[in-house]
């Protein structure tokens, strides 16, 4: 569908992990709205109930730096962005935000990559309430930092060469 003129989808994701016996599947449902300008860098808001992700590479190296957040923020989540752009990310996830999260839902957590935002539930949502609380904390977020969002189109952009040159 389209939120604010932004396409948007629901869906479930799953996943195996390992082999075998010791096989484990995960399961997610996702929320993702699609920007049509702004190119995010790796952005990860990791809720600290949410286990399902890795934050790790295959050499397990640590793929993105990790912001200290506040005692209260730090009780529900981990932050975590590409090197150099951690004001940027600061921006997104103000105080004021991470409040407003851990008091609507702590147990998501919310990825930016390229020109998406995803919002995850480590679950397979299966009934209403849940989906409609998946929707209603999606709303909260884009109206609560939507427009900063569109505006760091231009400074991401101006960014991404100096940060992919000094690689």
């Amino acid at each position: 569908g389209i939120y604010e003129s932004h396409p948007m989808k629901i869906f479930n994701y799953q996943y195996t992990i390992g082999a075998g016996k010791s096989a484990r599947i995960l399961f997610f449902t996702i929320f993702e709205i699609q920007f049509e300008k702004t190119i995010f860098p790796h952005i990860l808001l990791q809720s600290k109930s949410m286990t399902n992700f890795n934050v790790m590479d295959k050499l397990s190296r640590v793929k993105d730096f990790e912001i200290s957040l506040s005692n209260q923020a730090k009780e529900n989540f981990r932050l975590y962005t590409t090197s150099g752009y951690e004001i940027e990310t600061l921006q997104i996830f103000t105080e004021e935000v991470l409040d407003l999260l851990k008091h609507k839902s702590s147990k998501f957590s919310i990825e930016f990559a390229e020109n998406r935002m995803y919002i995850y539930d480590d679950l397979f949502i299966s009934k209403r309430s849940d989906l409609l609380e998946l929707y209603d904390v999606a709303q909260l977020i884009f109206n609560s930092i939507g427009p900063l969002l569109n505006r760091l189109h231009d400074d991401f952009a101006v960014l991404h060469p100096y940060y992919k040159d000094a690689k």
